[in-house]
């Protein structure tokens, strides 16, 4: 059963903030995105398009 104090233990967005293997982490926890394991801003950061974002990083005129 999970228990929703322990940060350990995912009731939400299951994005890791810090790193597990050091000892510091716990789960993002927001709503989650409707059939994702993530949150709305986690999600679109774990399941980008890399041509959107070339796109966006070239400057007007290139």
């Amino acid at each position: 059963m999970n228990n929703p104090t322990d940060p350990h233990e995912p009731t939400g967005c299951r994005w890791i903030d810090g790193h597990p293997g050091q000892g510091h982490w716990r789960y993002c926890q927001q709503p989650q995105q409707r059939k994702s394991a993530f949150c709305p801003e986690h999600h679109r950061r774990a399941y980008f398009d890399p041509r959107k974002r070339e796109e966006a990083s070239q400057e007007p005129g290139e």
